[in-house]
This record gives C-alpha cells, sequence and structure tokens, in this order.
C-alpha cells in the first residue's frame, strides 16, 4: 500500500484554506478537513485515478483530482511507494510550475 505524503506547498495551502473558513464557521472547517482527509486516502487504492495533466500544465507524472471546489495535485513515486500531495488550490487558479 502507497503512503500519503504533503509537500510543504500542500500543507501551508490546506492550512491557508482552513483559515479562512474558519473566519466563516470553525463546524465548515472541521467537515473540510475530515473531507479532504478521505478523498486523500482513497488514493493509494487507485493512485493513477487521476487524471494526467502533464499534457495541460506541463508537469510530468503529476495527476489531478477534485475535493469539493478544489484541485488536488498529485505524484505516485512508486520507488519509494508513496504519493506525495504537490498542491491542493481552489478550482479557479491555475497550478504553477515548479
Amino acid at each position: 500500500m502507497l503512503k500519503v505524503i504533503y509537500s510543504d506547498s500542500a500543507k501551508l495551502e490546506v492550512e491557508n484554506i482552513l483559515r479562512y473558513i474558519k473566519r466563516f464557521s470553525i463546524e465548515r472547517a472541521k467537515g473540510f478537513v475530515k473531507g479532504l482527509k478521505v478523498r486523500v486516502e482513497e488514493l493509494p487504492k487507485s493512485p493513477y485515478i487521476g487524471k494526467s495533466v502533464e499534457e495541460e500544465y506541463g508537469v510530468p507524472n503529476t495527476r489531478l483530482v477534485y475535493y469539493k471546489t478544489y484541485k488536488i495535485f498529485y505524484t505516485v513515486v512508486e520507488e519509494v511507494k508513496t504519493i506525495q500531495i504537490e498542491r491542493v488550490i481552489h478550482e479557479t487558479q491555475n497550478f504553477p510550475v515548479k
């Protein structure tokens, strides 16, 4: 089974999303975290379920799934049995090339 890890960028983005949601509702922020966690924990069961974004964004080996209105970009690293969550951004934002 693949292990899920978050990049520093993804961690910061999730923290910022939570900070924003908490301004309106702590309960919604908790629900967001729970739902995001469930969505991400599904990835090891079907790691290639996400759409490849190489052609669209020019980033090789990166895939995309959605949670609500957020894009979750991730890479599957078979050699070390991990899925790295690269970015978690709102659907209106573009995935910047590193």
